[in-house]
């Protein structure tokens, strides 16, 4: 039988070995997915106080992008009696979020409200906290591996409580896009379309587009992309069973215009190195006022457009209120449990056979699911009643012993095998470059696998490139690429005051 000494000496050495492992796991790089965009600063237009489903691309820490769609226009410009701000939750804090009055709203020029091209504005908004902090802009279409659409809103607006973001991961492009919409089919590089929805949080039988797509570039850059600009519904309306096309602003070619509009760069990415953009600071997309028969367009605030359901219209409950300290001697008998109540948020649209299902990523808010806690109440008390039974085994201590023995000699080889495998490997790749620096060869030709080697050494753009858009170079004229070549920073957060005159941000945020 195997001594318990034999058992000790094996612990002993995995708890040696597996700490490593678990830091040099967590200092690789994790791919990107959908669940980052839980950490992405993400904001919603209030008009007048109210949420509106209209989500803005934020530039900085003072300027964004929103549908030109969300305001109320009189004669070409935006009615001042509405009150216009943003509620800005800052990445996966939820305690961080702030409402920031708008203080210039810059709409585009060539806005048409009929056939929604070029619906975007620019707005601008009291900083607050003095943090600053910039995004970048998705550059290159060719490099973006996905597409991820995003839809937040809020459980509160007073208490600035988030729902669960509802995310999409889709590519797909429906083949009816151009079919539905003549504006689509002449500007079908300046719109994303698809077909995914979610539901509105006011009445669950209307459905709303998502508000704002990020693009994803292997192996980890996730930036945003787009704003939703309108849809499309085929003999029907928002609220109604009837096929529906969702249709996207692309936000890369109106990046000159916005920097021209707010007097400072506005950061832009992309992976490679050799991609050249033009920018125009008049760029406009085309226009075809031809209509399709049957088809109704709808933009711009949903919620004050659609109808609303009554027992949907007040803010979720809170799950666990306070308790009264003095409460009445005569209490009111409890609500009838049957009926519906308004605490829940999750959609219940149905999936879209072009598209992947909606996604509910996972809150920050410290509230307590009451079911949830009802379910782990049932599960103990059944652990609970397990335990109370007598216990049974057919396996004796030695059996045990055994086994545990052979597993963890299982484990401690595998563990060997690991080390000896990555040992090897680092040997070769650094004769290799040993060899191919001794040469002078090292460029990357046949024969070097630039994938195999550690990301420190890799080539600068797979850390991506940071490009700024300067807002001073004439409205015609083709102004230069920038490029910040530091990888220590990574493609998302690079000091980029070099690039743009007035500009002398520090690199936080994302």
């Amino acid at each position: 039988m195997v001594s318990l000494y034999g058992i000790c000496l094996w612990a002993s050495t995995l708890s040696a070995l597996l700490p490593g492992l678990a830091l040099g796991s967590s200092l690789s790089k994790r791919d990107a997915s959908i669940s980052d965009l839980i950490g992405f600063k993400g904001a919603i237009l209030l008009a007048n106080g109210k949420q509106t489903t209209c989500e803005a691309a934020l530039i900085d820490n003072s300027a964004a992008f929103v549908a030109a769609s969300c305001f109320q226009l009189k004669d070409g410009k935006v009615d001042s009696s509405t009150k216009y701000e943003l509620v800005i939750k800052m990445g996966d804090n939820s305690a961080g979020s702030q409402v920031h009055q708008i203080t210039t709203i810059s709409v585009h020029p060539k806005y048409d409200s009929t056939q929604y091209i070029n619906n975007l504005a620019v707005v601008q908004f009291d900083k607050g906290a003095k943090l600053s902090w910039k995004y970048n802009i998705g550059i290159n279409p060719d490099e973006w591996d996905s597409h991820y659409f995003a839809r937040r809103s809020l459980a509160n607006v007073s208490e600035k409580r988030w729902n669960n973001i509802l995310a999409l991961d889709s590519k797909v492009r429906p083949s009816d896009c151009a079919k539905y919409s003549k504006v689509f089919d002449a500007n079908s590089k300046d719109f994303l379309c698809n077909t995914g929805s979610t539901t509105s949080i006011y009445n669950k039988d209307c459905s709303l587009p998502y508000g704002t797509v990020y693009s994803m570039v292997k192996p980890t850059h996730v930036h945003i992309i787009a704003l939703h600009s309108h849809s499309v519904v085929v003999d029907g309306n928002m609220c109604s069973s009837k096929q529906k096309l969702h249709y996207y602003t692309l936000l890369r070619n109106y990046a000159a215009w916005a920097a021209k509009e707010i007097g400072r760069s506005i950061g832009g990415f992309v992976k490679s190195p050799d991609f050249k953009m033009k920018t125009n600071y008049t760029y406009s997309m085309k226009s075809n006022s031809d209509k399709v028969d049957g088809v109704e367009v709808f933009a711009g605030d949903r919620f004050a457009k659609d109808p609303v359901d009554p027992s949907l219209v007040n803010p979720p409950k809170d799950p666990n209120p306070p308790k009264d300290p003095n409460p009445p001697k005569d209490p009111k008998p409890p609500k009838d449990t049957n009926k519906p109540t308004n605490t829940s948020t999750k959609p219940t649209s149905k999936t879209d056979k072009d598209t992947k299902p909606t996604s509910e990523l996972p809150s920050d808010s410290d509230d307590d699911d009451p079911e949830s806690d009802s379910k782990s109440d049932t599960d103990a008390d059944d652990s609970q009643e397990n335990n109370n039974k007598p216990k049974k085994s057919g396996m004796s201590v030695t059996t045990i012993i055994i086994l545990v023995v052979l597993a963890l000699a299982a484990i401690g080889g595998g563990v060997w095998y690991f080390l000896y495998r990555k040992k090897k490997k680092n040997a070769e790749l650094q004769k290799q470059m040993e060899e191919a620096n001794a040469n002078d060869e090292w460029d990357g030709r046949e024969g070097y696998n630039e994938d195999d080697l550690p990301a420190n050494m890799r080539m600068t753009q797979d850390f991506g490139q940071q490009m700024n858009l300067p807002p001073n170079a004439g409205a015609t004229n083709v102004a230069s690429v920038y490029y910040d070549d530091r990888p220590n920073y990574g493609g998302h957060n690079r000091i980029t005051e070099d690039f743009g005159p007035a500009y002398g941000q520090t690199p936080y945020g994302r």
